[in-house]
């Protein structure tokens, strides 16, 4: 199992928490690329980075928000952070339920500084704007739910994926029934309307895989070089089209690993099938996260541009063959859920 360098911020409220971070993030590159170099597992790197990006949370939520505000709010992860699949370039999407004891003006100032301070920490802000400063992400027990019954009452393409949104959640800290329950119902929602489905099917993922006409990966071009969008043309179509089908089949659970062998155990999907999504999923994960090492080591944000001229033939060849399984589950998905 990959050790990493332990997060020392005993006083993490401290000036230099910045500086330690850059030290300990430095060593963290330093130890992932030995370990990679040494044929070591991506699941086990996954695995374990998981438990460093959750302490390193906490201890930014404790750091930024004071105890007055955090008692009166449950932290609720969302995307990859919720489903166990966070890589170091990974953003910051959360949602915040209260006991209606605090005014949200009042938890704003000190929200905002959080997110300040976890871009400084690693946790880019979320492009969408999924955070708990955004009001629609952020309010009490009955707010929520009247908000998730006017998505689910005026189902148009912006509500489907606030709900698809939702169906991906984790509280950071100890389970609350009140998400859980909330959760539940989104899910239901969500299985019960095949209009709901066929949005996410039709509109979210149709067309999304980096593939031309002849089942090449296909690129982009910026300043003149070519790049192969690893996040947007290959995990995101696997990772939205496997929720999707789990979400009709009932399956709970959140990682997508998990949801695939729920499909594969109930026949929704074949072995061979399985088996070639789960290999794309993992040459994709793999593949964005040594460009989020390159970067980082460069002192560059990470990004999910892969340039494709400096990608080996090998790889190439692979890449190919993972956009033509994420198109194959693509069109599957766009069978199967119809208006």
């Amino acid at each position: 199992m990959i050790s990493f360098p332990e997060l020392n911020f005993a006083d993490f409220a401290a000036e230099d928490r910045f500086a330690r971070h850059k030290i300990w993030l430095h060593a963290v590159i330093e130890t992932s690329q030995s370990w990679f170099t040494q044929g070591g597992s991506l699941q086990d790197w996954i695995d374990a980075f998981q438990i460093q990006r959750e302490q390193l949370l906490r201890l930014g939520w404790t750091a930024y928000v004071p105890e007055d505000i955090r008692k009166h709010v449950h932290y609720i992860r969302f995307g990859s952070a919720a489903r166990g699949e966070d890589l170091l370039g990974s953003d910051l999407d959360y949602a915040l339920i209260t006991d209606g004891e605090i005014e949200t003006d009042e938890a704003t100032r000190y929200l905002e500084q959080f997110i300040q301070g976890m871009h400084g920490l690693g946790f880019q802000p979320c492009q969408g704007f999924v955070m708990g400063t955004n009001p629609r992400w952020i309010g009490t027990e009955e707010a929520w739910k009247k908000r998730i019954d006017q998505y689910f009452s005026f189902p148009n393409w912006q509500h489907a994926r606030y709900l698809f949104i939702m169906a991906d959640s984790r509280p950071l800290y100890q389970e609350t029934t009140v998400w859980a329950n909330i959760a539940e119902n989104v899910c239901a929602g969500i299985r019960k309307s095949s209009f709901i489905c066929w949005e996410m099917a039709h509109l979210g993922i149709h067309k999304s895989v980096a593939i031309d006409l002849r089942g090449q990966v296909k690129t982009k071009t910026v300043h003149g070089h070519q790049y192969f969008d690893v996040k947007a043309g290959l995990l995101n179509p696997i990772v939205h089209s496997v929720r999707l089908l789990a979400l009709r089949e009932g399956v709970h659970a959140l990682p997508t690993q998990d949801r695939l062998h729920a499909l594969q155990s109930m026949c929704v999907l074949s072995e061979e099938l399985a088996s070639n999504i789960r290999s794309a999923l993992h040459f994709g994960w793999r593949l964005r996260l040594f460009q989020h090492l390159e970067d980082l080591a460069k002192e560059q944000p990470p990004q999910d541009l892969v340039c494709w001229n400096t990608l080996s033939e090998p790889y190439r060849q692979e890449a190919n063959l993972h956009v033509q399984t994420a198109k194959r589950l693509e069109r599957l998905v766009h069978r199967t859920f119809r208006k």
